[in-house]
């Protein structure tokens, strides 16, 4: 017979049991998805510890804490305990996250102004640049209708532009009725007239000598 505690089995690390005098191990009962213990004899529930936010575990009975998996690059997750990947949330469009176990929505960077990425849960910078003849001054955009139209008077052969300023007005004696040009579309005023003025946006501008 059992003369000492010593001849008690402990239960393993990621089990517990709360039954006392049990005669079988199948009271030792595994710790539930998302958490783990590594205590061996673990008497109480309490004992399991619970993944930390950005990470998951989908098997039972886990006895370190490395079985808590991190959340993919381009997710994130702000939950405890998380028994599976599918607590993990992508990236909104218009963010990314190049690294695995993010906590926080706020993980996730976002396209910088003059950018915008139409991906979720991307993985890696997806940000593309605004075409020429527009501009953004919106960050974290998720379509390229944050891309504004340089005004007519203006053109720009640039991309990814963040501020109207990008935009350079036609030079005195010329104009552009053109919305959003690409390039330097601006047109000579016409013989016998003249302009003092950057970035006229009709003929009219042009005065009479």
């Amino acid at each position: 017979g059992n003369d000492a505690l010593v001849d008690c089995v402990a239960c393993a690390a990621g089990k517990y049991s709360t039954v006392e005098g049990s005669t079988s191990q199948t009271v030792c009962t595994d710790c539930i998805a998302g958490k783990y213990s590594t205590s061996l004899g673990a008497s109480s529930v309490d004992n399991c510890i619970s993944c930390l936010p950005g990470t998951y575990a989908e098997s039972e009975g886990n006895y370190e804490q490395d079985a808590c998996l991190p959340c993919p690059a381009g997710t994130y997750s702000t939950e405890y305990a998380a028994p599976s990947m599918s607590s993990c949330q992508d990236c909104a469009a218009g963010k990314y996250a190049t690294e695995v176990g993010n906590n926080d929505a706020g993980d996730c960077d976002e396209c910088q102004a003059g950018k915008y990425s139409s991906v979720v849960g991307a993985s890696q910078n997806m940000c593309q640049d605004c075409s020429a003849g527009k501009y953004s001054t919106s960050v974290g955009a998720a379509s390229n209708s944050t891309c504004v139209n340089c005004v007519a008077g203006k053109y720009s052969g640039a991309q990814g532009n963040d501020a109207e300023q990008d935009c350079v007005p036609c030079g005195e004696g010329k104009y552009s009725t053109e919305v959003g040009a690409p390039q330097d579309n601006c047109v000579n005023c016409a013989a016998g007239k003249y302009s003092t003025e950057l970035g006229n946006d009709e003929e009219t501008d042009c005065m009479l000598c």
